[in-house]
């Protein structure tokens, strides 16, 4: 199910885009959102950003370290 939201943070592009823009109570507000929302987010989808994460991680430690 496409729910709109990144499934890093939870929030949308809208949100991304503009939270700079947001004062302290709108990001947090929005920061009490998150929780809820990640869980409508698919696992098999939370599970393979992780896993690009990780391995992205790996990719820059190796090109920082060499």
């Amino acid at each position: 199910m496409k729910t709109g939201f990144c499934v890093g943070c939870g929030r949308t592009g809208n949100e991304i885009a503009g939270w700079t823009g947001f004062t302290d109570d709108e990001r947090i507000q929005l920061m009490d959102l998150l929780p809820t929302r990640l869980d409508t987010v698919d696992p098999v989808k939370l599970l393979e950003v992780s896993r690009k994460r990780t391995a992205n991680a790996a990719i820059r430690k190796e090109t920082t370290t060499a």
